[in-house]
């Protein structure tokens, strides 16, 4: 997955009736604007208007209530991209704006200005297992399920 909106779209044909039947999962990461906890009490080098000035660039607003489609399955990230990024890679060796700062765990903002103090792998850890992998296991499983019912 990349920036922006995933939609995946799985088309079954229906041999009785002939007719296309169309399952759309909508996966919206960017859309909020929520710092979690653990962002907030982190020690930063950001003060808290550079901090959302950077939140508001990076995030996708209204695209979640652009695509509220009731017929269709949504994942959301409930909090903002610069908490995590639930698009980009766990590892930062495959992840190309890692250089930059933007990996999975923002470490710098747009100007490349350090956010963090003092980010360590315990931090990383627990963003990762509190947001990010609990985000993919939701989108596997959805995405499972159309798969599976389709065969």
């Amino acid at each position: 997955m990349r920036d922006g909106i995933f939609c995946a779209l799985f088309v079954e044909f229906n041999k009785g009736k002939g007719t296309m039947k169309n399952k759309i999962i909508l996966n919206i990461p960017h859309s909020s604007l929520q710092l979690s906890k653990e962002f907030l009490q982190a020690k930063k080098v950001l003060n808290d208007d550079e901090i959302e000035n950077f939140n508001l660039q990076m995030t996708d607003l209204f695209t979640d209530k652009l695509f509220s489609c009731k017929n269709f399955s949504h994942i959301k990230a409930k909090y903002s991209r610069i908490v995590c990024d639930v698009e980009k890679f766990v590892d930062d060796k495959k992840e190309i704006m890692a250089k930059y700062g933007l990996g999975v765990i923002y470490k710098n903002n747009l100007k490349q200005k350090q956010i963090f103090s003092n980010l360590d792998m315990a931090y990383r850890e627990k963003i990762l297992n509190k947001y990010y992998f609990p985000y993919h296991k939701k989108l596997d499983n959805v995405v499972g399920k159309y798969l599976n019912g389709m065969t």
